[in-house]
């Protein structure tokens, strides 16, 4: 049975190093991009090891396309919106507090501003055997761009048609989004 709470809620904070030269990473879990029927989209980023020190950050699209990106952690500077807050209309800290209600629902909230968002995620026996089949590749195949994109096709059969696990972010940088796990929400 799948149990994100007991998997994820205790994950240590550690200062970690890349696999690769020149290169930097973060290691966690998120919630890369829940549309609602509004418009409104809300991503959640959780990533207790990488090169800098853990933090956690939840992003807001409203309707329109204009981003917003909340940081729970001392320096902005340093994390997502480093790369990404070029193209977002505000950066800004916040208390984000997460909490496990179930072994796949987590609730999380922030004060300021106010959101109390609950979620509860699922697999499919699909997405079990892909999983399984990714994590068991070498992680040297992350860097080859035909891997990547061979790896995005099965996204787009599940219905995440707009999935790049790699690209230019607006800060100019590169990035390779090397995923274990995927699962529904």
């Amino acid at each position: 049975m799948l149990d994100l709470s007991t998997r994820l809620s205790n994950l240590p904070a550690v200062r970690g190093q890349a696999h690769w030269a020149n290169h930097e990473y973060v290691r966690g879990w998120g919630v890369f991009g829940l549309p609602f029927d509004s418009g409104h989209v809300l991503v959640l980023r959780v990533f207790p090891e990488n090169d800098f020190g853990p933090y956690r950050t939840v992003w807001y699209r409203d309707p329109g396309g204009s981003w917003s990106i909340y940081v729970d952690e001392a320096r902005l500077d340093t994390v997502c919106p480093r790369y990404y807050g070029a193209a977002s209309k505000h950066v800004g800290h916040a208390d984000i507090s997460l909490t496990w209600t179930g072994p796949t629902s987590l609730r999380v909230t922030m004060e300021s501003p106010a959101l109390d968002w609950t979620l509860t995620a699922s697999s499919t026996r699909l997405l079990d055997f892909l999983n399984t089949i990714s994590t068991a590749l070498p992680l040297t195949t992350w860097r080859s761009r035909s891997i990547i994109r061979a790896r995005e096709a099965p996204a787009r059969a599940l219905g995440m048609d707009h999935m790049r696990l790699s690209g230019v972010m607006p800060s100019g940088h590169r990035n390779n989004h090397a995923s274990a796990d995927v699962l529904y929400r």
